[in-house]
C-alpha cells in the first residue's frame, strides 16, 4: 500500500470518529433535553397538586358548620350544642316523627 492511500484511510478514520463522536454527543443532548422536559412536567404537577390539596383543606376548614351532617334530622346550632327534638317529636333513625297519638297527620 503506497503511503499516500494509507494517509487517505488514516483521514477517513478519523473522519468517521469525529462524526460518530458529533452524532453521539447530539443524542446525548437531545436524550437531556427530554429528560429536563419531563422533570420540569413533573415539578409542575406535583406543585398543581400541593396548590389543590392547600385549597382543599381550606374549604375544608371554611365548610364546617354550613351543612349539618344529618340533613333531615333536627339542625345543630353552630355553637355546637344539641338542642334535641320538640317537645311534641320523637326520634327514630335520625328522623323526627309527629306525636303519637295524632292520627291521620302525615
Amino acid at each position: 500500500m503506497k503511503p499516500s492511500e494509507q494517509r487517505l484511510i488514516l483521514l477517513l478514520l478519523v473522519l468517521v470518529g469525529i462524526f460518530a463522536t458529533a452524532f453521539t454527543s447530539m443524542r446525548m443532548l437531545a436524550w437531556q433535553r427530554t429528560l429536563d422536559k419531563k422533570d420540569r412536567s413533573v415539578a409542575m404537577r406535583q406543585a398543581e397538586v400541593e396548590q389543590m390539596i392547600v385549597q382543599i383543606g381550606k374549604d375544608k376548614l371554611h365548610q364546617k358548620d354550613d351543612q349539618p351532617e344529618i340533613g333531615n334530622g333536627p339542625h345543630q346550632p353552630k355553637t355546637g350544642k344539641p338542642r334535641g327534638l320538640h317537645h311534641h317529636q320523637f326520634g327514630f333513625l335520625h328522623q323526627p316523627v309527629g306525636d303519637v297519638d295524632c292520627r291521620g297527620k302525615g
